[in-house]
């Protein structure tokens, strides 16, 4: 065994402050003992939990890549959503319109319909913001794309640099005269 016991009191007391929720490294702190000393105890105790196994751990990362793709893939999706009605707002701008009033007095008294060979210039003018809001919302979803891209190759060419360069420290290289 490593190092000196830890007595019952300082034991009960670490016990009562991880009962409490006190992070262990501040009961290691206030005890004079080592963070994982505490833990320790706590697991005995099943106050603290054990940390996950490496297959956990895998399961996770899994779990978290996978979402990110589901994320990414829906992004896409939204991203493609986004032009194509961009796209229809804009033949707005230039289709014919049907604008219909309501008339309220007199002999002209209910809805009538006026056809325009286009929308007049307050329907243009909203139709242009929305077109607008919907390229801009498009091109900030391809900007994150593109950056979230840049992250993944400059990674792959870290981390091929890397192994590389491990390679390279274990490779002899042998001289011929």
């Amino acid at each position: 065994m490593g190092g000196s016991r830890i007595d019952l009191e300082v034991r009960a007391g670490v016990l009562k402050a991880l009962r409490k929720g006190t992070r262990p490294s501040i009961v290691a702190k206030h005890y004079g003992i080592s963070r994982s000393s505490v833990v320790h105890i706590g697991r005995e105790a099943g106050i603290v939990q054990p940390s996950p196994s490496d297959s956990q751990k895998q399961g996770q990362r899994q779990a978290v890549e996978a979402a990110r793709l589901e994320s990414r893939r829906r992004r896409s999706t939204l991203s493609l959503q986004l032009i194509t009605d961009a796209e229809r707002l804009r033949q707005q701008l230039w289709a014919p319109a049907l604008i219909v009033e309501f008339a309220a007095g007199g002999d002209n008294f209910g809805f009538h319909e006026h056809k325009l060979n286009e929308p007049d210039a307050r329907a243009k003018r909203d139709i242009a913001i929305a077109l607008a809001i919907l390229v801009d919302k498009h091109v900030a979803i391809e900007r994150l794309e593109n950056e979230a891209n840049t992250g993944i190759v400059k990674g792959a060419i870290v981390s091929l640099m890397d192994r590389l360069e491990a390679e390279e420290l274990t490779t002899k290289v042998h001289v011929v005269t």
